[in-house]
């Protein structure tokens, strides 16, 4: 059962990259023997075809152009991942690129002539796409730049 539950763990992985905790929660679909699955996760972990600090920088990579630092880090979070890995990885997030990424957003959702009434809603649009107050103030300087 050991050989079958590694294969379908190589299988897995060979489609999508897993955190360890996604993968363990999946493994438990054909399993019910949790010591076997850690002894899967732990050759997998030696073998380096699972590593959560690789998932993190992919996952980060793969969504930074459309959300800022703390909705990312939150997601993690939420996944299972350690604190430190996601501390250490979202650090790496440039300031200007969040600028750019969160003043790209208003511009295409809301254009380049903001409305003073729309204020409140596109901070409000930004903080939930995990953008923080200083990246907002610093979109709206920057649109006040572009009206002038």
């Amino acid at each position: 059962m050991l050989k079958s539950l590694y294969s379908k763990a190589l299988q897995l992985l060979a489609k999508k990259e897993y955190s360890k905790n996604e993968l363990y929660v999946k493994l438990q679909k054909y399993s019910c023997n949790l010591d076997e699955i850690n002894v899967v996760i732990d050759k997998l972990e030696q073998c380096q075809y699972l590593s959560d600090t690789r998932y993190v920088e992919l996952y980060i990579n793969s969504r930074k152009n459309k959300y800022g630092k703390n909705r990312l880090q939150y997601e993690l979070q939420r996944k299972g991942i350690d604190s430190a890995i996601i501390s250490d990885q979202i650090s790496n997030i440039d300031t200007t690129h969040q600028i750019d990424t969160a003043y790209h957003y208003v511009i295409k959702k809301y254009g380049t002539c903001i409305a003073p009434d729309l204020r409140g809603k596109i901070a409000r649009s930004l903080f939930y796409r995990g953008f923080g107050h200083n990246i907002v103030s610093q979109v709206f300087h920057r649109l006040s730049l572009a009206d002038d």
